[in-house]
């Protein structure tokens, strides 16, 4: 991983597990430390109240966990284990647009 960093060449899936997860991380966190503290847990002079909007609102901000998570799953799966994980037909194939449901 080093190496990869050194050479300037560090993968989007690592970079979007990182994000998601340690994103997740740091809520669970949040909530954890704001029902230690019970009611003062909502009090403005712990902060942990905005803390906790501030991640919540960076959940979405930065890119969806669900949708980070997808990125990490294609680039493991591949395109076309990805696509067949989703019960879609691999991306290119003719029967392509047809066999999609888009509701």
């Amino acid at each position: 991983m080093a190496g990869q960093i050194d050479a300037h060449a560090w993968p989007v899936s690592d970079a979007a597990m990182l994000k998601a997860e340690a994103l997740e991380a740091a809520i669970g966190a949040t909530e954890w430390a704001t029902t230690v503290f019970g009611a003062a847990g909502y009090d403005v002079a712990t902060g942990l109240e905005k803390r906790h909007r501030d991640l919540l609102g960076l959940r979405i901000a930065d890119g969806t966990t669900d949708v980070l998570r997808s990125q990490v799953a294609r680039a493991f799966l591949g395109e076309r284990l990805y696509e067949m994980a989703l019960n879609r037909s691999p991306v290119g194939s003719d029967s392509d647009l047809q066999s999609r449901r888009f509701w």
